[in-house]
């Protein structure tokens, strides 16, 4: 499940603007409803169900204070309803909590808590009784909220204030995001950097076991043993990805932004004065001892290690294997100090794939990270980060983070098998011309899109598609696969073009559409005799195929054409862009929220 996001503010501005300011720069992580506290002799709550401009509507003009905390919440625990929106309180309402993550243990405390009146469902209301239990027995708030966290089992980011203390808010975290931002005009807490607002000047991310609190222009920040720190301040590491141009919708602009994307993923990891490729992170020594990599994530980043896993074995020629970073767990992994570990995450937050770094860490020869955001907890989890350098990613739906994986992943095996003395400096100067080929081939099926767009209006109601490829083509077909199922809401299933007849040809017929990933590469006369078999069947097979190719008009009329390839290796960066137009243009054809699909978010930070 997905994590939302938390957002609190303490200074001499309007709290409520500050905080729905936060809680608007969070929304494309999804939420269900949405709340606000405000701080004062009387904490003042409002909460709605549904998008944050409903909340607004519900906030009058006299709602005025300089501190409050807010939450956008995505159900785990309770159904969706204003009674379990966050913020939660205690008994009298002298205590509003936010949080993000599970309590795992919040059946035991809440038997503890006979006395209270509980008014939701949720596991985050445990947390204000629980203060106001120690409060109740003489405890400060500071100290309240201390023994109050120590109690909770599971991963967690908390923000809490207190009537006691109007100006302060108080906050925690164990294995959830959760940073603070400094500005002129007050401190500003949000789960994500993201949130935080163009002005501030300095922000921290706050550690595990780590709490603290803020008031008006001062923090102070406590370890796990209590003792006051002094956190490490840093810039914030990108502003937002500004206004959308591109008929409203992030999803269409980000993925027009892949070619530039693309170049930026691949800037620093070239050197423009030696003409080769450089990951500082991983010295030679490392990349010529190393005898496995295993690559793990989830969704898109999955998909884009199974390209990696290719590319890594035919370009360095190291085995190499991905996995299902939620499943890794479970299957007992033979951790050797020669195995290079890589941790692939957009967000950095991924909850499953941290929890599958916490199984290795310490044991094999170096980890690595393969991430968009500089901070994010992966980075501080892993011995090497690698940043794909793709600017914000507002949609929910991947799009060009994807690509730029794939392009690092293929940068990162020519480094590889350089070092192993598998490819010449030669063959390196050429491949990097081939990055630069690959964005101005994006940037051709960018501006032509009709063709696209026309099918997807032909096969917007269909109920059930399948995707299939070959090779290093089988990936796209489940990214594409699941672009369809992310904002078209249609059924669709990935498969290896030679698994249909294994089963699934059982479902071809005349209402089933067939995409295949056909370039004309080494799997291309296989693939030819599967789109016989769906003709055969009455299917309706749609090719995506390289330009020029003739043969394919005998025996199909849908054909979505591509490019020229640089090399077979970047094909998928290619062929994926076309499907992403595709699930777009079925979601406008549709009237769906393309940017925010229902019952998905952009952070899954919750097993």
């Amino acid at each position: 499940m997905p994590m939302c996001g938390i957002a609190g503010y303490s200074g001499r501005k309007n709290a409520c603007e500050e905080i729905i300011r936060i809680l608007k720069r969070l929304e494309h992580r999804g939420y269900d409803s949405a709340g606000i506290a405000l701080g004062g002799n009387r904490l003042t709550l409002v909460k709605s169900v549904g998008k944050i401009e409903q909340l607004e509507r519900r906030i009058s003009p006299d709602m005025k204070a300089r501190t409050g905390i807010g939450h956008t919440r995505w159900a785990t625990h309770g159904r969706i309803s204003e009674e379990n929106a966050h913020p939660h309180t205690d008994c009298d309402t002298s205590i509003a909590v936010v949080h993000n993550g599970i309590i795992e243990n919040y059946r035991t405390l809440k038997k503890r808590l006979s006395g209270h009146t509980f008014k939701s469902e949720t596991d985050t209301e445990i947390i204000p009784h629980l203060i106001e239990e120690f409060i109740n027995a003489g405890d400060s708030p500071e100290f309240a909220f201390q023994r109050a966290v120590e109690m909770l089992d599971g991963s967690f980011a908390v923000a809490a204030i207190c009537r006691l203390e109007p100006d302060r808010i108080y906050f925690a975290q164990k294995n959830c995001t959760l940073v603070c931002g400094i500005g002129e005009h007050g401190v500003f807490i949000s789960s994500d950097p993201a949130g935080l607002p163009s002005e501030i000047t300095e922000m921290f991310i706050i550690d595990d076991g780590q709490r603290g609190f803020a008031d008006k222009n001062s923090f102070s920040l406590f370890d796990r043993t209590s003792h006051k720190i002094s956190p490490h301040l840093v810039k914030k590491p990108f502003s937002s990805s500004g206004a959308v141009s591109y008929s409203g919708h992030y999803m269409l602009k980000e993925i027009c932004e892949q070619p530039d994307a693309i170049i930026a993923a691949a800037s620093d990891k070239i050197s423009f004065h030696c003409r080769t490729v450089s990951f500082a992170g991983i010295p030679k020594t490392t990349a010529q001892s190393l005898r496995r990599i295993v690559m793990f994530g989830c969704g898109s980043s999955y998909y884009a290690g199974m390209v990696g896993r290719q590319l890594i074995e035919s370009i360095a020629g190291i085995p190499a294997r991905v996995e299902y970073a939620s499943e890794f767990r479970y299957c007992s992994p033979v951790v050797a100090p020669t195995t290079l570990f890589v941790a692939l995450t957009q967000s950095g937050e991924t909850r499953d794939t941290l929890a599958a770094l916490e199984l290795i860490s310490h044991k094999a020869l170096a980890t690595v990270c393969l991430t968009n955001v500089p901070g994010s907890t992966v980075t501080r989890k892993t011995d090497i980060s690698i940043f794909l350098n793709a600017g914000p990613e507002r949609s929910v739906a991947a799009t060009k983070s994807f690509t730029c994986q794939i392009v690092v992943l293929y940068l990162l095996a020519l480094y590889l098998g350089y070092f192993r003395q598998l490819i010449s400096f030669q063959d390196i100067q050429k491949s990097l011309d081939y990055v630069y080929i690959l964005a101005d081939r994006i940037r051709e099926i960018c501006q032509s899109t009709a063709t696209v767009e026309q099918m997807a209006a032909r096969y917007a109601c269909v109920q059930n598609t399948f995707f299939l490829g070959r090779g290093l083509n089988y990936p796209v077909a489940l990214e594409g696969a699941l672009k369809l199922k992310e904002v078209g809401y249609i059924h669709a299933e990935g498969l290896p073009a030679a698994e249909m007849k294994h089963g699934p040809i059982a479902l071809i017929d005349e209402d089933m559409p067939v995409f295949f990933i056909a370039p004309t590469d080494a799997t291309y006369p296989k693939i030819l005799g599967n789109i016989q078999e769906v003709r055969s069947r009455k299917g309706n097979p749609i090719i995506i195929t390289s330009h020029g190719n003739r043969e394919i008009l005998e025996i199909a009329d849908n054909i979505i054409w591509l490019p020229e390839s640089p090399c077979p290796q970047l094909m998928p960066a290619l062929s994926v862009i076309p499907l992403q137009l595709m699930a777009y243009f079925v979601a406008i054809k549709k009237g769906l929220s393309v940017d925010k699909p229902r019952n998905l978010a952009k952070t899954v930070t919750v097993e």
